[in-house]
């Protein structure tokens, strides 16, 4: 059976605040027990002091991986694209290919289009224009339509796209507004956050300069 310092580990370990704060030296170890009390006592099925999670916290706090999960990465370029549209579709061989067609004749022109492919649906990221072509000729595939999207492209130099934390790093800054990240795609050296266009300036100002620890 886990101790009450063992649960209380596993749950700060997953509250990236509450780790980062501690790391920082700044949790107040009180405030934290009280707010996690009821879930102790659910997991380990018995009353459990304020007191003793106190202890614990002192005691995780002495043994931390001190290395911060927020990471200075360097920023080469930041730039964005307008007038998206995001679309869901059942997933087949039919719509594939049909999806594969459009990106080719949107790749050819230079335009945005993004596929990605889980296990039951595919979705695309594209330009208006492209978004109407393909619920025109997947309409009775279409399963979710979300109109008026940015996509934020964040270029990084090589060293800090294998960086560990990186997307912690780029999107921590954004909680605070409640900016909703609707999608996340990577590359080599970049990172590109669709976004509801009314969060754009939140995000634009999230990132700058454009050489900092975020």
């Amino acid at each position: 059976m886990k101790t009450t310092a063992q649960h209380t580990k596993e749950m700060l370990m997953q509250d990236a605040v509450a780790y980062e704060a501690m790391q920082r030296g700044i949790l107040n170890y009180s405030k934290y027990a009280s707010g996690i009390i009821k879930s102790l006592e659910e997991k380990m099925l018995k009353p459990v002091s304020v007191g003793s999670v106190v202890v614990a916290l002192g005691r995780i706090q002495k043994c931390i991986d001190k290395s911060p999960l927020s990471q200075s990465l360097a920023v080469d370029d930041i730039f964005t694209q307008r007038s998206l549209q995001k679309l869901v579709f059942t997933d087949n061989a039919s719509t594939m290919s049909q999806l594969a067609s459009l990106a080719k004749e949107a790749w050819s022109n230079g335009h945005l289009f993004i596929v990605s492919q889980n296990m039951k649906e595919s979705a695309v990221i594209t330009k208006d224009l492209y978004a109407g072509k393909a619920k025109k000729q997947l309409s009775e595939s279409l399963l979710f339509n979300q109109k008026n999207l940015v996509c934020v492209t964040v270029r990084l130099n090589k060293e800090s796209i294998v960086t560990p934390g990186v997307f912690y790093s780029l999107l921590k800054p954004l909680m605070p507004g409640r900016v909703n990240v609707i999608e996340v795609v990577t590359g080599l050296g970049e990172i590109s956050l669709i976004i509801d266009a009314k969060y754009e300036e939140k995000v634009m100002r999230s990132f700058m300069p454009v050489s900092t620890k975020f």
